[in-house]
Order: structure tokens, then C-alpha cells, then sequence
């Protein structure tokens, strides 16, 4: 993943010349440091305050208060209050405890703890679930429904379907193929000159649409899709199937 990065980084530095690199790596320092100097702070801090308000776990323990009251106490007959003046109105009556034995104990121990990891995984759940949702509506919401309508655009434009004498869908032999290639596919690349023969000023790197930009150099590839004999031989011996990864042609041609 860094080899691929540094790639692409060096490309785009090359493609976008020595002013706009400074520019770029000013800006990516920039937003790099004050992350980690005032944006990271920050947001520690504040979860920390959340979390201390909010999700701090009390001191005193409710499940020991469920068997335990500390106001119905009862000494044996060998104890003593320290202060007998404190307690001289307590009743003697007063109800004994009954204390839990090692099995019980053990027990509600075991029983506390499955509890505590239950929480811990449905407090997890929740929140990778919100994190996913977040996630979800940040990737997809910068997505504009125009997209459909400039890959149309883009398509057909490249393609040239409105001219008859270089429709690329209609391409039968090679010298059509050339002849797109050259009369309309190279001359869409660039602005070329207004209606009205002026000059396209101000449109370096627009195509001949003169609205959208193309970022680079334009790279054609070929492509080949492996032949195999027909299933009907007696009609065509040879066929080639849709092109796809599975059937790339990868041998070497003679040019």
C-alpha cells in the first residue's frame, strides 16, 4: 500500500509541475501537523470529559447492595459497639444476616462477570455498528446523481455515435477503425477552435467539449480476448468472447 501511494504520488507530482507539488505537500503538511497538534487534543479531551460524566461505572457495587444492608447489623454475643453511646437505640431484635456461603459466592461472582462481558459486547456491537453507518453515509453521500448522465455524456462524445461516418459502435474493418481513430478521437482530445474559427483561449487541458477537464495524458490500451473454436464449426470456426478478465489474451504479437 506505501509503494502504490509514493507511485501515485510521484505521477501526480510530475503531472501537476513544481509550484502546484509545493502547494499540495504545503497543504497536506499543514493539515498533518495541526491534526496532530490542536484537531487529536482536542478530541481526546473531549471524550475524555464524555466519558467521565457519562460512562463512568459508580463506586458503590448494586449487586452487593441487593444482599447486603448496612443498616441491619446484628453483633454476636462475644462483640461490642467501639462507641456504645452511638448505638444505644438499637434493637436487639434486630434481624440477623444471612451470609452467603463460598458456593453462592462463587456463583454470583461468575454470574457478574458474564454480565460485564455481555454489556462489553453489546456496548461494541453498538458502537462498530454506528461506526459503519457513518461510514456508509460519508461514502455515499458525495456521490452526485449526475455522475450517470457525464459518463453518458463522456461515452457517446468519445464514441461519436452522432456522425455516421465515424460511429465507433459501427466500426466493421480496420481502416474504420482508423479512420475514428484519426477524424474523430484525437481532434476530441484537445479544444480545438470555436465555430467562428477564434482561438480556444484559457482552455489548456479542456477536451473539444470545452467544459470538462482532463487531468494527465490521454493512454489508449488494447485489450484481446482469447479465441476458441466454435461450438457450431461448420458456420464460423473461430469465436471470441466478451472481453474480461478471465479470457485476457496475454500472448505476444509480431507487429
Amino acid at each position: 500500500i506505501i509503494a502504490v501511494s509514493m507511485f501515485f504520488i510521484i505521477v501526480k507530482g510530475i503531472i501537476f509541475g513544481d509550484l502546484k507539488t509545493q502547494k499540495w505537500l504545503t497543504s497536506v503538511f499543514t493539515g498533518f501537523f495541526s491534526s496532530i497538534i490542536l484537531t487529536q487534543p482536542i478530541k481526546i479531551l473531549g471524550l475524555a470529559v464524555f466519558f467521565t460524566l457519562f460512562c463512568r461505572n459508580p463506586n458503590d457495587d448494586k449487586e452487593a447492595k441487593e444482599y447486603i444492608d448496612e443498616t441491619n447489623f446484628e453483633l454476636d454475643g462475644d462483640e461490642d459497639y467501639l462507641d456504645s453511646n452511638d448505638f444505644s437505640l438499637i434493637s436487639n431484635s434486630s434481624k440477623r444476616i444471612t451470609r452467603l456461603n463460598e458456593n453462592e459466592v462463587a456463583f454470583l461472582r461468575e454470574q457478574r462477570l458474564k454480565e460485564l462481558q455481555m454489556w462489553s459486547i453489546v456496548r461494541e456491537f453498538i458502537i462498530y455498528a454506528i461506526f459503519l453507518i457513518l461510514l456508509y453515509i460519508i461514502t455515499f453521500s458525495n456521490r452526485t446523481q449526475n455522475s450517470f448522465y457525464q459518463t453518458d455524456h463522456l461515452q457517446n462524445y468519445y464514441l461519436n455515435t452522432r456522425q455516421t461516418d465515424c460511429d465507433y459502435t459501427q466500426i466493421l474493418t480496420i481502416d474504420d477503425y482508423w479512420n475514428w481513430l484519426n477524424n474523430s478521437f484525437v481532434t476530441n482530445l484537445r479544444a480545438q477552435q470555436w465555430y467562428n474559427d477564434d482561438q480556444p483561449i484559457n482552455l489548456n487541458g479542456y477536451i473539444n467539449d470545452k467544459t470538462n477537464r482532463m487531468i494527465g495524458w490521454a493512454t489508449m490500451r488494447q485489450l484481446r480476448s482469447k479465441s476458441q473454436l466454435c461450438s457450431d464449426q461448420r458456420i464460423m470456426p473461430t469465436c471470441i468472447d466478451d472481453y474480461s478478465l478471465f479470457n485476457e489474451e496475454k500472448d505476444s504479437f509480431q507487429p
